[in-house]
């Protein structure tokens, strides 16, 4: 049985895409596991390590009834697939959205997808010109 609160929010790595849970529930274990309040975790997303943030994958894939893999293998999926700076923006776009109220969430999602995809296509361009004025030299 899932307890998903639509829309969904979903990571990919080791090939998979993974569902991130919104319910109060899952925003409460991670109150829980990190010991600050939920607004207060979205704003330190940026100051945490990377295996903080695979606990905070495995608290979001848990938060949907389906069995997370484990953390060794989220932190591997973080470093092979996603990216440790990339992550930390994922993670921060899921939780604005759960955070967002329910009437509110379905454009709060596509706003969050839509800035998330121009970061990272800022991000992608940079690291092409930086690639291109190494191999320059």
């Amino acid at each position: 049985m899932t307890h998903l609160v639509t829309p969904e929010w979903t990571v990919e790595f080791g090939g998979k895409k993974h569902i991130l849970d919104c319910s109060f529930r899952t925003l409460k274990a991670i109150q829980h596991e990190f010991k600050k309040d939920i607004l207060d975790v979205l704003t330190d997303i940026s100051a945490m390590r990377f295996d903080e943030h695979a606990k905070m994958i495995e608290l979001g894939i848990n938060g949907t009834g389906q069995v997370a893999p484990s953390l060794e293998e989220i932190e591997q999926g973080i470093i092979d697939d996603i990216g440790i700076s990339e992550v930390r923006w994922e993670l921060q776009a899921w939780l604005v959205m759960a955070v967002t109220p329910k009437r509110d969430r379905e454009k709060k999602a596509k706003e969050v997808a839509e800035l998330l995809a121009k970061v990272k296509g800022s991000v992608d361009s940079l690291g092409k010109t930086i690639s291109n004025s190494v191999s320059a030299d």
